[in-house]
């Protein structure tokens, strides 16, 4: 249920316009020297497409209706992501109003999801500590 919830925040999210994203303070990346590096926008797109794929390793991992999903949780998360990413680039460029395709948004969405699980692999790893 949480990845749907979140597929569904970054279905919203994706159709707003671009200036409505233009406010927020990334500051920080260029403390971190990272702002000539990565643009802003992509360090957002990396973290919605991260938690997605937390999300989905998560509930793919736990539920025991489908043994092939269970068994296959990750490879499964990480294309579930990156097509939803490519299809959310689709719909930017074909229906959403002030938005447009960008390959780079596609490969920081695969990048972010990738990174999930990297996340998720620590996460269970402090989880099986405890």
């Amino acid at each position: 249920m949480p990845a749907f919830l979140w597929a569904i925040l970054i279905l919203v999210l994706s159709e707003l316009p671009g200036k409505n994203f233009s406010e927020f303070d990334f500051s920080f990346l260029a403390f971190l020297k990272l702002d000539k590096i990565i643009k802003p926008d992509k360090i957002v797109h990396m973290y919605l497409y991260c938690v997605q794929v937390f999300f989905l390793i998560s509930g793919l991992s736990n539920q025991n209706s489908l043994k092939f999903l269970k068994k296959n949780p990750v490879i499964i998360s990480i294309l579930l992501s990156g097509l939803y990413g490519y299809l959310m680039e689709i719909l930017q460029r074909d229906f959403f109003i002030g938005r447009s395709y960008d390959i780079k948004d596609v490969l920081a969405n695969v990048t972010g999801s990738f990174i999930g699980w990297f996340v998720y692999l620590f996460y269970i790893k402090k989880i099986s500590k405890e």
